[in-house]
């Protein structure tokens, strides 16, 4: 039951990765100016993308 929630975390944690890195290059906006219209630290952007964020 542990590593079905695991399991299903990390695959929502990858698909909002590619997601978020994808729109963002498709409006051709960096990072940083992703962090400045979100209002999010750029090291949020950073993570969310990696893999490693929670939102």
């Amino acid at each position: 039951m542990a590593q079905d929630f695991k399991d299903k975390t990390e695959r929502v944690a990858t698909h909002l990765a590619r997601n978020l890195t994808a729109l963002r290059h498709a409006r051709t906006l960096t990072q940083g100016g992703l962090a400045k219209s979100s209002g999010l630290p750029r090291s949020t952007i950073a993570n969310l993308e990696s893999g490693v964020g929670n939102p």
